[in-house]
């Protein structure tokens, strides 16, 4: 099995980034329509770009969108683990 290997982006040296400009990036790339960075927090965003970048890697059909239920949200991450798995993503590092 093919060992992917996720890479970190380099941001602009000395740019803030702001909520709205992600938020613009990710309605671009997602063709979506967030309006508030807390309407990502469900995790069907994250697991739209997961089949962005590794199309057929999760189901999308089941992804729960526009829900505001916590078990809505554990089924989305749920659903992105198991697509982090099927890639061969073991490990995700975290900023300090």
């Amino acid at each position: 099995m093919a060992m992917n290997v996720a890479v970190n982006v380099d941001l602009k040296a000395g740019h803030s980034y702001y909520c709205f400009e992600l938020l613009a990036w990710l309605n671009e790339t997602l063709q979506t329509g967030f309006t508030k960075v807390e309407q990502v927090c469900t995790g069907a965003a994250y697991c739209q770009l997961m089949d962005c970048l590794f199309p057929g890697s999760l189901d999308l059909s089941r992804i729960r969108f526009q829900s505001n239920q916590t078990v809505d949200y554990i089924h989305n991450y749920s659903l992105l683990h198991s697509a982090f798995r099927k890639v061969g993503v073991v490990q995700v590092s975290t900023f300090i």
